[in-house]
């Protein structure tokens, strides 16, 4: 984790759903951690708080975007594959798993 460096500017943040998120960034010295404190502040004052969002997707989110972008047949143009996937079935099972809880018994941060 990044709190342990002396030089991470860190900011919390409460998005629209009440949800508390720490913004961590990595810096320099003390004057770097500074202004990335002030873009961070600017680009939430400018693009609300998706500039927040766009940084950290989770899994679920990942998946649901590459089925939107990159599951689909596959496209030929004079007998050459330009797009798709020749196999969709397997990679739509591959996408649609269900997710496995991770368990853990060694580490101290489970």
């Amino acid at each position: 984790m990044l709190t342990n460096y002396t030089n991470a500017p860190q900011m919390t943040i409460t998005d629209s759903l009440g949800k508390r998120r720490n913004l961590v960034r990595r810096a320099k010295d003390k004057s770097d951690g500074k202004a990335i404190l002030k873009t961070i502040l600017q680009q939430l004052d400018n693009q609300g708080e998706k500039a927040v969002e766009v940084a950290n997707k989770t899994f679920n989110e990942l998946c649901d975007l590459y089925e939107r972008v990159y599951l689909h047949e596959a496209q030929y143009v004079h007998e050459r594959k330009v797009s798709g996937l020749r196999a969709l079935d397997r990679a739509e099972r591959a996408v649609r798993l269900p997710s496995v809880p991770i368990i853990c018994e060694t580490k101290s941060w489970c």
